[in-house]
């Protein structure tokens, strides 16, 4: 399946409660504010087994709703797939969410999942990341915060990719 949203505040999905399996297909937003995934209101789980989630914006977005009535945990499951924002792949801005980005069971990989944004990959200000599997691209950098956990005996490498001028 896909889904297209063409608004300049555009939402793909939008404020999803209980549990999406994204298990292929692709979420497009085109336009300067829009949102690939957002979530600012309900707990939820989201399971991303393959697929993408392309934005003009945010590829995912994990908000804060100050209310305490709106506190549930977040999580969000980047198995597999790719995620990219002109702005950010996965902008974490909830404190009580936790994204894993691969899962320790599957074969190292250093393309699957692929989360990149035009500033940061991962932009996180609140919550909790767990980095198991994939990379991390951005103009600035792949991510801004350590992380909770890693991949037992791995590290994470920093590469700077050169750009062809034309």
């Amino acid at each position: 399946g896909e889904i297209n949203a063409g608004g300049s505040n555009a939402y793909g999905v939008r404020n999803y409660y209980g549990t999406l399996n994204m298990n292929g297909g692709k979420i497009t937003t085109t336009g300067s504010s829009s949102y690939g995934f957002y979530n600012y209101y309900y707990p939820f789980t989201f399971n991303m087994n393959g697929g993408e989630i392309t934005s003009a914006n945010i590829g995912v977005y994990l908000d804060h709703n100050t209310s305490s009535y709106y506190q549930d945990a977040r999580t969000a499951n980047i198995y597999s797939g790719t995620i990219s924002g002109k702005t950010y792949g996965i902008y974490q801005k909830h404190p009580n969410s936790t994204i894993n980005i691969g899962r320790t069971t599957d074969e190292l990989s250093t393309e699957i999942p692929l989360i990149s944004g035009g500033l940061y990959g991962i932009y996180k200000t609140g919550g909790y990341t767990n980095f198991y599997n994939g990379r991390l691209k951005g103009y600035t950098n792949g991510y801004t915060s350590e992380f909770n956990s890693v991949r037992s005996k791995m590290e994470i490498i920093e590469e700077v990719e050169e750009i062809e001028e034309v």
